[in-house]
């Protein structure tokens, strides 16, 4: 995790570290996405945020997933809510929903448009995903934990 903080501090990113940290994952998130990939668990407890400079792009935290983050923004569920907004048939909403219910998003960003990145709960893949279809999406890593290496070497750009 020490690379990861200071590939943070290098590329300018505010974080703030959470002061208690116990890997918790809180009832609603386990109802709707099943088991979160073990190795993701210590990362997801130890911001309590973590975003750009700009506050274009950030990782989802543990308040982003609670109650009350429906009032803010964007919560967790804001690009799962943009599709459903769009979807025209019982069909597709069943579709989009299937979707979220199994892609874990850990990061948004609004760089080119509304992006992201999500864990697939079933396997623990990366994927990526943008606008106008969200659940439109491309394999970016093998794991979470690739995922990190490929921020650090620069081979995924946030």
């Amino acid at each position: 995790m020490k690379e990861w903080l200071s590939w943070l501090d290098e590329s300018q990113w505010r974080y703030q570290l959470r002061k208690n940290q116990t890997v918790t994952i809180i009832d609603s998130i386990q109802a709707k996405y099943g088991v979160i990939p073990n190795e993701y668990l210590p990362f997801f407890d130890l911001f309590e945020s973590c975003s750009n400079d700009a506050e274009t792009a950030w990782f989802m935290c543990l308040e982003d997933f609670e109650d009350h983050a429906a009032d803010t923004a964007f919560s967790a569920n804001s690009f799962e809510e943009m599709s459903l907004e769009g979807a025209i048939t019982p069909e597709a909403i069943a579709k989009i929903k299937q979707f979220w219910q199994r892609h874990f998003p850990i990061f948004y960003s609004l760089h080119n448009g509304y992006e992201y990145y999500a864990i697939d709960t079933q396997n623990g893949e990366m994927i990526y995903g943008y606008e106008p279809i969200f659940e439109d999406y491309e394999v970016v890593a093998a794991s979470f934990s690739d995922f990190i290496e490929q921020i650090i070497s620069g081979k995924i750009i946030l």
